[in-house]
């Protein structure tokens, strides 16, 4: 549902930013995506790209994790 059209319930409205936020992720960085976790009081955003390869090696995956505990 397009919450930024219609009336949500929270749960439509949190999985409706989730997937505007990884759509913008993937458009903005190779492969971007993105995720946010709870434990307890404990929240951790991650944000996951692609670093592409060069002549001296292969790509990888690239990683940030941001925590907080609230």
């Amino acid at each position: 549902s397009d919450c930024s059209r219609n009336i949500c319930s929270t749960r439509q409205l949190a999985d409706y930013d989730l997937v505007t936020w990884n759509t913008q992720n993937a458009s903005l960085l190779p492969q971007g995506s993105g995720f946010i976790k709870r434990d307890g009081a404990l929240f951790t955003v991650q944000i996951n790209w692609w670093e592409g390869g060069n002549s001296e090696g292969p790509g990888e995956y690239q990683r940030l994790n941001l925590s907080a505990e609230l």
